[in-house]
């Protein structure tokens, strides 16, 4: 267990190194500048200096090391855009992200893994049918259509719900009118996921319950609850919690679009805001973060399999 965290450690390192330097060269060589410098107002020999100072006119790979030295530090830089540090940007919109995140992830499971069940219990019947049509809705549907039209019903036709935002007054915090913004943000970035974990759960349950100590269990007259929860949920779980090391990063990292559609001030938005700002240490500060994120649920998968099934070691995992 300790050489395989080690390794993965290691690993991790060298991953997030060949992100953060593509990433890094990527931003650096779009068309422009930081926004701060595109000003018409900023004479072309004030941007210059300012170019200067920021260190913008040294080499790609300079400023990569730089880059790698304040991120030893701890240290982000500071934001162009906003003139305050990295770490405080993205821990102001960081707390929002990951109840988002939190929530989509906790209604997508609560629903889909009771759904993936009874439709492969009720395989092939109209349960079923219906289960595989909304899993595939929710895979297909584009994720801003989904939310312009949750805006229109519930929050214009309706009014019902909130179209947007993180509070009617973000400055109090009112946990029922937090609650009441959350709901349509996470019902569009949970759909995905619900879709995909019903179509996994579904599949490992039918496999397993085809297999002989689902039979054995049943022929030693075990009730068919016991049979489905003690003895075919556990293993049927394993691509399901694959799938969830997938999901958490992306739903982290990959709701921009959600959060711009509902103006929900979270990490998503703030990664879209900086790349067309060409705001540099934030870009990489979220990419850093997210790129952690990714490392962080797949180690978490693969500890998980041997909770869920003890036959499965991680050394061993990790060997195959």
């Amino acid at each position: 267990m300790g050489a395989f965290l080690i390794r993965r450690l290691v690993q991790s390192v060298v991953l997030l190194l060949i992100v953060t330097f593509l990433t890094f060269i990527l931003i650096h060589q779009a068309p422009g500048g930081p926004s701060i410098l595109l000003s018409p107002d900023i004479p072309p020999n004030e941007a210059e200096r300012i170019s200067e100072s920021l260190g913008l006119n040294d080499p790609i790979l300079v400023q990569y090391v730089r880059w790698l030295g304040g991120m030893a530090r701890l240290n982000f830089g500071n934001s162009y855009q906003q003139t305050r540090p990295v770490t405080t940007v993205i821990a102001q919109r960081l707390p929002p992200t990951l109840i988002l995140a939190g929530a989509s992830l906790l209604v997508a499971l609560l629903v889909a893994i009771p759904l993936g069940i009874l439709a492969a219990v009720r395989r092939n019947s109209v349960f079923d049918h219906v289960a595989t049509m909304l899993s595939l809705f929710g895979v297909a549907v584009p994720v801003f259509w989904y939310g312009l039209m949750l805006i229109i019903i519930c929050g214009v036709w309706l009014r019902i719900l909130p179209s947007g935002g993180l509070a009617d007054d973000p400055s109090q915090f009112d946990l029922v009118d937090r609650v009441r913004h959350l709901i349509l943000p996470t019902l569009v970035l949970g759909t995905t996921a619900m879709a995909q974990f019903t179509r996994y759960m579904r599949s490992g349950m039918v496999a397993v319950l085809q297999d002989d100590y689902v039979r054995t269990a049943r022929a030693k007259g075990l009730a068919e609850r016991t049979v489905l929860l003690r003895h075919a949920f556990r293993n049927a779980l394993i691509p399901v919690i694959t799938i969830v090391g997938v999901v958490i990063p992306r739903l982290i990292g990959g709701a921009a679009i959600t959060e711009k559609v509902f103006s929900y001030p979270g990490m998503g938005s703030l990664a879209v805001d900086s790349a067309f700002q060409r705001d540099y240490p934030v870009v990489m500060g979220v990419t850093l973060l997210v790129g952690v994120a990714v490392i962080a649920g797949n180690l978490l998968t693969d500890l998980m399999y041997g909770w869920v099934d003890p036959r499965i070691r991680v050394g061993e995992g990790a060997r195959g």
